[in-house]
């Protein structure tokens, strides 16, 4: 839960999500994606999306 967290304040700041989990202690992407997506309800691309819709930014 920790990581995650950190994880999302590192997407904030507009961080790849390989680098993001990397960073956080995820040496295996696919791992990070499925507890993202379980204490998110989405993958972390998704939460970047819905992200820079609510702020309106553009890609």
């Amino acid at each position: 839960m920790i990581r995650i967290e950190k994880s999302i304040r590192m997407l904030d700041e507009n961080c790849s999500v390989k680098e993001t989990a990397e960073a956080v202690g995820y040496q295996n992407l696919n791992h990070f994606y499925k507890y993202f997506n379980q204490y998110m309800g989405m993958a972390p691309a998704a939460y970047m999306r819905r992200r820079k819709e609510k702020h309106g930014e553009d890609g």
